[in-house]
């Protein structure tokens, strides 16, 4: 039996290797879209933002014109922004 040990235990050893590196592969690739989104989210916020303070269009600060910035970003605010021009409310 101790000739099969280092047999089980190499064998092992290669699995956690390759388990490590896969969930390093994710991590990461999950790491650059999470940051991604963080950008097009802030960029969505302050679109709002600059809108409101620059050129006073008075669009409110409530959940689902928040949300619809937040989630989409900057064309969601865009889109806000255009419906608020063609006098539509959400």
């Amino acid at each position: 039996m101790v000739g099969t040990e280092w047999l089980i235990t190499a064998a092992s050893l290669v699995a956690a290797i390759i388990i490590i590196f896969i969930a390093w592969k994710l991590l990461k690739l999950a790491a650059k879209y999470l940051v991604t989104l963080i950008l097009n989210t802030i960029g969505g916020l302050l679109l709002i933002l600059v809108a409101n303070v620059l050129f006073s269009m008075g669009i409110p600060y409530d959940i689902p014109t928040l949300l619809i910035s937040a989630i989409c970003g900057v064309p969601g605010a865009a889109c806000i922004i255009i419906l608020k021009l063609m006098g539509l409310v959400l």
